[in-house]
């Protein structure tokens, strides 16, 4: 049975001190050849793939390409073109980092100057026959849920944001249907620009880059709106909030505050 690194860093700290070989091999069930092979060449084989550190300059070059908006794919083939080893898994990480954080500044950036920013996100959530509208209002800067509803129309959505909106309140709101005008303006942004309300959109990919709205992989199929319903009162409350406090670390890069766990729950009619 092969020996552990910890087994061969233990083996090499006995000798060291002075246990004899016989004593080490035997405690280890091991052959005294094998304790002098381990002295003579003590290589400590870790589990996985040998790591490969990627050159600073190698890393800015990525960093530069990925600046003139060039796809993974495309940089890795201009690197291995001029001569350069690396891997495409090693460039769309280091892409995929530089795209989060100039995300996470750039909404930084704009969110730091106001006295509260709220989010508006929506979530499918399948179902046997289809699949149901999550609509989320979060306070981005306290990392709390403030209002849920499943399939609302605009109207409603509008009706919820109204009691959260301060004298500074900048809306960052997720570039999907319903939410998203087809055409002009409609009710939602109507509101807002009536209201003075100031709000950004982003879209759904910048979104996922920064976490998932919801853990999908947590999340069972339903048969219907009211079977959904049911398990949300019970376990999605936690993942709601749970992905409420990411996303607003994400933004913010803010602690949770306080309890995010709201005592309002759906009711069987609510749109």
């Amino acid at each position: 049975m092969p020996l552990s690194c910890n087994e061969i860093e233990e083996i090499l700290r006995l000798y060291n001190e002075g246990v004899s070989v016989r004593e080490i091999a035997g405690r280890y069930k091991v052959s005294e050849r094998r304790i002098y092979q381990i002295v003579k060449n003590p290589i400590l084989k870790k589990p996985g793939r040998p790591r490969r550190n990627i050159n600073h300059d190698v890393k800015e070059l990525i960093i530069k390409l990925r600046q003139k908006r060039w796809s993974s794919k495309k940089i890795h083939e201009h690197l291995i073109k001029n001569g350069i080893e690396v891997s495409y898994y090693h460039v769309w990480r280091i892409a995929r980092e530089w795209d989060i954080n100039k995300l996470s500044r750039e909404l930084f950036g704009t969110t730091k100057d106001y006295e509260r920013v709220l989010g508006i996100f929506v979530t499918r959530v399948k179902l046997r026959n289809g699949f149901l509208k999550l609509f989320v209002l979060g306070d981005i800067s306290s990392s709390k849920v403030l209002e849920y509803g499943v399939d609302p129309n605009l109207k409603c959505i509008v009706s919820h944001i109204k009691g959260h909106i301060l004298p500074e309140t900048l809306i960052i709101i997720q570039r999907s249907p319903p939410l998203v005008p087809t055409r002009g303006n409609n009710h939602l942004t109507r509101f807002l620009n009536e209201a003075n309300v100031d709000y950004v959109w982003i879209t759904r990919s910048q979104l996922r880059r920064l976490c998932n709205c919801m853990k999908k992989s947590n999340i069972p199929l339903f048969e219907n709106k009211e079977e959904f319903i049911n398990w949300f009162n019970n376990k999605g409350l936690d993942l709601l909030e749970n992905s409420c406090e990411l996303i607003s670390k994400k933004f913010m890069e803010l602690r949770r505050n306080g309890n995010i766990r709201q005592n309002t729950q759906f009711s069987q009619n609510e749109v």
